[in-house]
Order: C-alpha cells, then sequence, then structure tokens
C-alpha cells in the first residue's frame, strides 16, 4: 500500500531498475496507474489502483516480465533527474555544494546506470 500515487510510481520505477525492465505508463488518473514493458509481446505489468472508500494506493496485479535482455542496460529511461533528486534529496540538502560529478558517482554505485 501507498500514501500516494508519486510513492507507488517511484517504487514501480525502482523495482524497474533493479529487474533490468523498461516500463511506459499505459494508464495514469486519479484513481488508477498501469504501467506495461515496452519489449514487444512482453506481458509485464503492473496495476496499481485507490479501491473505492479508501485512499491508500494497492498494487493488484503485477505480471512478470518473459522478455529476454539481450544486453544489460547502461542507461535507463526511467531514471529521471526527478527520481534521482527525490531519492538523493536528503542528501544534497546536507551537501550544499554538491558538485554534478558527486550525484553522477552516487547513481553508478547505487543502482549501476550511467
Amino acid at each position: 500500500m501507498f500514501d500516494t500515487k508519486k510513492k507507488l510510481k517511484y517504487a514501480v520505477i525502482k523495482w524497474a531498475m533493479s529487474t533490468q525492465r523498461v516500463f511506459r505508463t499505459h494508464i495514469s488518473n486519479p484513481t488508477n496507474y498501469i504501467v506495461k514493458c515496452v519489449e514487444t509481446g512482453c506481458p509485464a505489468k503492473v496495476h496499481g489502483h485507490v479501491p473505492k472508500y479508501n485512499i491508500q494506493w494497492v498494487v493488484t496485479n503485477v505480471v512478470p516480465s518473459n522478455c529476454v535482455r539481450k544486453n544489460l542496460l547502461v542507461r535507463h529511461p526511467n531514471l529521471t533527474s526527478t527520481l534521482i533528486a527525490q531519492l538523493m534529496y536528503t542528501e544534497m540538502v546536507e551537501k550544499k555544494n554538491m558538485e554534478a560529478k558527486h550525484i553522477q558517482t552516487a547513481v553508478k554505485v547505487r543502482w549501476n546506470y550511467n
């Protein structure tokens, strides 16, 4: 369960990065969030929604990926600057003079992406 749609979205993206999969938003509205794998023919998807009479988001369907990765991703399309800022917010605030190179190194070390 997730307090907000944003938290659900970040959890899905972190899961996609850890499994070397790329997902695209299929449906996103105030009560539903569905992402699907970008690989042609792959049935992988995640469906989250807010149940009736509830305020928290729940994931109700996760279809695993059956696509085979030909090579590891060096860059992940779902790893955006907004997500990096969200995940590293505390560190960035504590070190106000943090250089971009430090952020790049941290991303490489933590998530193994350039």
